[in-house]
């Protein structure tokens, strides 16, 4: 199930939902889906509190919400998918086209973000170029360094990214996101994936200049690190 937040204009200014992403490209608002199924088995008031709670507007809320909150938005979309009209109960909407709704970030506004260097290769060459070492110490593997991101920075794929006025050159990197959405503490990694969701593509832009002068002296990249964090429908494609 490949999951979304969407924007949807209404009277009083544009709405974020929680939705998916369905055949063809549309966009499934989970609630509304969720509430018109349940509405079939019970009370239609039953149905929508029983909704609300399940699905809440908000990503971050969504996940925490554990394994009942995904299996009732997997039924959704299969019901959705399977329905012959895209209006459900109350009459509110429950497929759109991705043209009629607005893509923002799947998670707009994570709690923390923490962008660690995982990856062996990628480390070793940032170490040999900066001059720090030659091989990649035992501590990396024990406790992989990471860096804490701001999550005020995190943009949808429509949104464009502001450049810099001091910057004359932007990076950009391409990344995998993994989202930790059950809560837990100190989680032996048996029971890891219990507490993440499928792996998401990111991406980070950040001033080439100032993270090249942040490396040099070995000092905070806190201005140099996430103008934006654009990301994309998280989970794994249907």
């Amino acid at each position: 199930m490949k999951l979304a937040t969407y924007e949807l204009a209404t009277l009083v200014g544009a709405i974020q939902r929680v939705g998916a992403v369905a055949a063809g490209g549309k966009i499934v608002d989970l609630r509304v889906a969720c509430a018109t199924r349940l509405a079939r088995e019970c009370d239609p008031a039953n149905a929508r509190q029983r909704a609300e709670w399940l699905i809440p507007l908000d990503m971050v809320s969504f996940l925490g919400r554990g394994d009942e909150a995904r299996k009732a938005a997997a039924e959704a979309l299969a019901f959705a998918e399977s329905a012959k009209d895209r209006i459900g109960l109350d009459g509110l909407r429950m497929i759109f086209e991705v043209t009629e709704i607005r893509l923002a970030s799947p998670l707009p506004r994570p709690t923390s973000i923490r962008d660690f260097s995982c990856i062996e290769e990628h480390y070793l060459a940032a170490i040999k170029r900066l001059g720090t070492g030659t091989v990649v110490p035992r501590s990396w593997y024990e406790w992989p360094p990471y860096y804490k991101g701001n999550p005020l920075t995190v943009i949808g794929p429509e949104t464009d990214v502001i450049w810099p006025k001091y910057a004359t050159e932007v990076d950009y990197e391409l990344e995998v996101a993994m989202v930790i959405g059950k809560r837990g503490k100190d989680i032996p990694k048996e029971r890891a994936r219990a507490h993440t969701s499928p792996a998401s593509p990111s991406s980070t832009t950040f001033p080439f200049e100032t993270s090249s002068r942040a490396n040099r002296v070995r000092g905070s990249v806190c201005r140099s690190r996430r103008i934006s964090t654009p990301g994309t429908s998280r989970g794994r494609g249907s």
